[in-house]
């Protein structure tokens, strides 16, 4: 591997020149201190146990008016990828049609990129309309907070 098939990883990645050729000798991987802090997954648990206890109150109502409105399940679920790959199960109050995702082929995408957004979603519920509006779908996200997949500061998991 040449160094111009590193692109932009070459900052953590030690090039040693060997017969007149670059080659990547050892790759280190940086991880910042926070990562493996105490306090802050103290921290993590305790805010997850009061935003659990928050999403306890809210779980009712929200589960009558999905229920009402759509049928189908009340929470949602996908696959992310967290800390060192490791894939674990995200969860959220449902906000869209049941099958969503068998139906995106009709909505168009109105973002850039590899981000899927467009502002009219017809399979956006609307309890589902409220619910993103106020971000209390992400409230079931405390579980995962307290199970250690995520935590309550640092980057989102990838979609």
């Amino acid at each position: 591997m040449t160094t111009s098939d590193l692109g932009a990883t070459t900052s953590r990645i030690q090039i040693k020149r060997i017969r007149q050729r670059r080659r990547v000798r050892s790759a280190k991987k940086y991880i910042h201190p926070s990562v493996k802090s105490k306090t802050k997954r103290l921290i993590d648990i305790a805010g997850a146990i009061v935003g659990l206890g928050i999403a306890a109150l809210v779980a009712v109502p929200v589960a009558i008016s999905t229920k009402f409105n759509n049928p189908g399940p009340i929470l949602y679920s996908q696959i992310r990828v967290g800390f060192n790959g490791r894939t674990f199960r995200i969860w959220k109050f449902r906000s869209m049609v049941v099958d969503a995702d068998r139906l995106k082929h009709l909505v168009s995408n109105q973002a850039k990129g590899h981000i899927f957004k467009n502002e009219n979603d017809p399979r956006i519920t609307r309890i589902g309309k409220f619910l993103r509006r106020t971000s209390l779908d992400e409230l079931p996200q405390f579980w995962n907070v307290l199970k250690g997949d995520m935590s309550l500061v640092g980057t989102r998991p990838p979609t």
